[in-house]
């Protein structure tokens, strides 16, 4: 089942359920069908909170992390996680704005992206040269990458970046160069490995 965070209090959804956001204080209804993952959605079309409508890639990875980290209020914003080191997590998985990222990294100043790449394949995102190398004293895996039509609002972003490539590996890109065809290079995660790292204090 899908929790919200409302009115401060984690608040678990149910058939028939009803609840008031946190954030911008419209009515929330509990969606409860067969197919997608039991949710909160807002009975009016949009959240006056920043908040962006949910699909079940974003909702499946709140579920990794503890109730009480996720969908965290601050002044005017909700971060989707906040890790037991303080990190803020934002998964993204829809087009963004320049403006919108400042705002963000403003704001949070110690943050991570998570992007959706689950559906690009290897013809828009392609790791290449591998080797291996030390980190943390695990041995993981380092390539260099060419990104095919890359969004270039993220070349604008200073905080650090992950691409979730589905089938449980996680890009996390550690040079990026914004050259055309954009490449660059980074590591390549387990999803427990990734889970481990964004929880040990301080990494970024």
């Amino acid at each position: 089942m899908e929790s919200e965070l409302i009115n401060s209090v984690v608040t678990t959804v149910k058939p028939g359920g009803r609840a008031i956001c946190g954030g911008c204080g419209g009515t929330l209804i509990a969606k409860c069908g067969e197919i997608n993952v039991w949710h909160w959605a807002h009975e009016a079309a949009d959240c006056g909170f920043n908040h962006e409508p949910e699909t079940d890639w974003h909702r499946a990875w709140k579920r990794k992390f503890a109730s009480g980290r996720v969908e965290v209020k601050s002044g005017d914003h909700r971060a989707d996680v906040i890790t037991t080191s303080g990190l803020v997590i934002e998964f993204q998985k829809s087009s963004i704005s320049v403006e919108q990222i400042m705002a963000r990294e403003n704001h949070w100043r110690y943050m991570a992206w998570v992007l959706d790449g689950t559906d690009w394949g290897s013809e828009r995102f392609n790791l290449r040269h591998k080797e291996q190398d030390v980190f943390y004293n695990n041995i993981i895996s380092y390539n260099t990458f060419r990104w095919k039509n890359p969004r270039k609002t993220w070349f604008h972003s200073t905080k650090p970046l992950f691409i979730d490539r589905g089938n449980d590996e996680i890009f996390w890109i550690r040079k990026l160069y914004r050259n055309i065809p954009c490449g660059g290079w980074g590591y390549l995660l387990e999803e427990k490995e990734f889970i481990k790292l964004v929880n040990r204090p301080r990494n970024f």
